[in-house]
């Protein structure tokens, strides 16, 4: 199953789309048990998602069934990198009530681009050769920091990167298929930018304004090829073959089985995706939104 939880929403009040809050813990254990009724092993967590790692832990502790990811916290370098990865890592598989999990990644490419990049990076892999994660990697947001990576260190485990129906970026030239090539894992993240693509019309315009004729084209095009935007979204993504794991966000058991009934339709005509790409970083970035 290419589908895996992203779970900022279970520690956090996250997404722009977002109008119920954090999740309540008794719908974390509704969400977790579709998820497992339907073979989506993977969960995506972060040191600053809020309280979302004690949540899944006490969630999911004794039960193997589930692949757990964490990310180093953001770090400053004021103090030695090993020692903030190394005590944030002890908290989080504390939290998780675990021994180990799947995979660790750099939150912050910074981090590892920057002049600590070296030791946060052979911390990473003292972890690794621990047995206490299986896999390391970095959280991207574009080529370019893919690039630098990839220069200085040939042993990445996994990349997660944004990628949806606005934010083509890294499919241009097969780039993601070269990455594959590497033996390098790749995660998606931002699938519904958001919940931004997701949200009725008006709604996305208010929120996002710049983005209004691109996200009138979208709307436009699923009510003439009577799709909806959701999936419209998860098509794409889906028909990306170089994607092992596509995150999805969610804040109900409700929002979930949706998800998964539209996962597997197949669209009733042939779409050019390419006509949605968005260049403007300003619109397919969230990190710039204001």
């Amino acid at each position: 199953m290419k589908l895996a939880l992203g779970t900022a929403q279970f520690g956090l009040n996250y997404g722009i789309a977002n109008t119920r809050g954090q999740v309540p813990y008794s719908e974390v254990l509704k969400i977790l048990n579709i998820a497992k009724n339907h073979s989506i092993n993977t969960l995506d967590t972060a040191t600053e998602y809020g309280n979302s790692e004690s949540v899944l832990g006490e969630a999911t502790t004794g039960d193997d069934f589930f692949k757990l990811i964490t990310k180093t916290p953001h770090l400053h370098t004021q103090e030695r990198a090993t020692k903030q990865i190394l005590s944030a890592f002890k908290k989080s598989i504390s939290h998780l009530q675990t021994h180990n999990i799947y995979a660790l990644l750099v939150h912050k490419a910074d981090d590892i681009i920057g002049k600590i990049g070296a030791e946060v990076w052979n911390t990473m892999r003292q972890l690794r050769d621990s047995g206490q994660v299986k896999k390391i990697g970095i959280s991207v947001y574009n080529q370019k920091q893919i690039e630098t990576i990839l220069s200085k260190h040939n042993d990445v485990d996994i990349l997660q990167v944004p990628l949806n129906i606005f934010d083509q970026r890294l499919i241009h030239n097969n780039y993601l298929e070269h990455l594959v090539s590497q033996g390098i894992e790749i995660h998606c993240r931002s699938v519904f930018l958001q919940g931004l693509l997701l949200m009725d019309l008006n709604a996305a315009i208010t929120k996002l304004p710049q983005a209004a004729p691109y996200i009138k084209t979208f709307h436009n095009d699923c009510e003439k090829h009577k799709i909806t935007p959701l999936q419209m979204a998860l098509k794409f993504v889906l028909q990306q073959k170089s994607i092992s794991k596509l995150l999805v966000g969610v804040t109900s058991a409700k929002e979930l089985e949706e998800i998964l009934q539209n996962a597997n339709k197949d669209l009733p005509v042939d779409i050019d995706f390419s006509k949605y790409n968005v260049n403007d970083l300003n619109i397919i970035d969230p990190t710039l939104w204001t």
